[in-house]
């Protein structure tokens, strides 16, 4: 996974010298906007989700395991299109 955050340009990495185990990952300036991104789609999300209403409870829980499932689906045919890039 690693190698692959360094070749997309997302993240370096530099080899410790103490410990050659491990290294020091480091979010590149496109990395941060990535993860940035994906941080203020998530906090949009969540505020959605926090609006709901309370009273019906289930039907809160049938529509959150829908748009779950929604999303996996989603997810797996995309994955399935003609040059989708799998690295």
């Amino acid at each position: 996974m690693c190698d692959r955050l360094v070749r997309k340009g997302l993240v370096t990495r530099r080899n410790r010298d103490d410990d050659r185990r491990a290294a020091w990952m480091t979010l590149t300036p496109a990395g941060r906007d990535l993860v940035g991104d994906a941080m203020r789609r998530r906090a949009t999300e969540v505020g959605l989700v926090g609006e709901l209403s309370m009273t019906r409870p289930r039907a809160v829980l049938a529509a959150m395991a829908s748009l779950a499932l929604f999303t996996r689906i989603r997810l797996y045919m995309c994955t399935r299109l003609p040059g989708y890039d799998r690295s």
